[in-house]
């Protein structure tokens, strides 16, 4: 292939990795924005204290800082590109759950 052609199709992948790197940023937010936003009415529904339901949000934290370091060990084990498709799967696949064991 011309150096040209290489140029635009590197250039097209940028652009989607990009976005989905943009895209599953957002849903990150998101997904913490609902959580803030659905701690009265779990407290409410459940009768929690705020102590009790303060670790809704604690026990995000405590997540991301535990999977923090395996992340660089999966992606050099599997490739980057896997591991952020398994991690949007998984994290589909949750929220999914999530939404239907709340109905």
């Amino acid at each position: 292939m011309s150096g040209g052609t290489d140029s635009a199709f590197a250039g097209g992948n940028r652009a989607a990795i990009t976005a989905c790197a943009i895209v599953a940023t957002l849903m990150q937010a998101l997904d913490t924005t609902i959580a803030n936003v659905a701690l009265p009415y779990m407290q409410g529904s459940v009768s929690a204290s705020q102590d009790q339901i303060d670790w809704v949000l604690t026990s995000y934290i405590v997540a991301a800082a535990i999977m923090t370091p395996p992340t660089g060990f999966l992606a050099g084990r599997f490739g980057l590109k896997n591991l952020f498709l398994a991690s949007i799967t998984g994290f589909t696949i949750a929220s999914i759950c999530a939404a239907w064991r709340s109905r």
